[in-house]
């Protein structure tokens, strides 16, 4: 419980699987609710309904995280004692890949706030994603890359590009299946059950993977365009350049093509 005397916070109502919060509608003293105009409120009553009543107003109103720890630091000058980090507030996690650090966001709340923006054609009811994969070094001065799995509506009025999962680390993610399974298995259920909105089940079909060569290798796990056999479309061995110090594969006409099965079997 709070202290006796101190001001008590006023926000909505919130449910959650781990907390069980009973509402109340009970304004302050002054009848107003800076946070909401539900007429339904609740009196804060422990320094756990205060970081949850944050991590909400975090992601509704679309506060930065600096913001957050402004109000914080707000609330602690009041005298509740709560943390001023808002990592901590918001209980942000990463999940170590072998000493590095690794994050799934979510790819159905990225793709929920698309279809709250709207779909080109009416009556459309299906989400028509891009996934972009690739590599981009974080500093000029240190070895730190980051690798984030992105994801872009293309049948969405707002086709801007959304994190899915981010690793950061030195060089790339040095386990595949680590990185790529909470995509994929989010991915698969949604494949699986589609997405509901506003009572419309929209179904998710991957239309293409936007990958430069060397992404397209790691997620391959094929040798690279640089090496022998690298050609992704034919099984030409092909010839190395000593004075251009290159790999060329010159055979132009009479080309096996790579099926599924000899990319599988090879």
């Amino acid at each position: 419980q709070l202290p006796a005397g101190k001001p008590k916070i006023i926000a909505r109502p919130y449910t959650s699987a781990s907390y069980d919060i009973p509402p109340t509608d009970t304004l302050g003293s002054d009848g107003n609710n800076a946070f909401s105009n539900d007429n339904i409120l609740r009196h804060i009553s422990s320094k756990e309904d205060i970081m949850k009543e944050l991590a909400l107003l975090y992601v509704r109103k679309k506060l930065s995280l600096s913001a957050v720890g402004a109000i914080a630091k707000l609330i602690v000058a009041l005298g509740h004692d709560i943390p001023i980090d808002p990592r901590t507030i918001l209980q942000t996690t990463n999940t170590p890949i072998r000493n590095k650090s690794f994050h799934h966001f979510s790819l159905k709340n990225g793709l929920l706030q698309k279809l709250k923006k709207g779909m080109i054609g009416s009556g459309n009811l299906t989400i028509k994603c891009q996934i972009n994969i690739d590599g981009t070094p974080v500093f000029k001065t240190n070895s730190v890359d980051l690798w984030p799995i992105l994801c872009r509506v293309v049948n969405s009025l707002d086709s801007s590009p959304f994190v899915i999962s981010i690793f950061a680390g030195k060089g790339k993610p040095p386990s595949l299946e680590e990185y790529l399974r909470p995509f994929l298995t989010e991915m698969i259920q949604l494949q699986s059950e589609g997405v509901e909105f506003e009572s419309k089940c929209y179904s998710v079909e991957i239309i293409s993977f936007v990958c430069d060569a060397p992404a397209r290798q790691f997620l391959k796990v094929i040798t690279g365009h640089g090496g022998y056999g690298g050609c992704e479309r034919c099984s030409q061995t092909g010839v190395f350049d000593p004075v251009y110090h290159c790999m060329t594969f010159p055979e132009l006409v009479d080309i096996s093509l790579r099926t599924d099965d000899t990319f599988r079997y090879q």
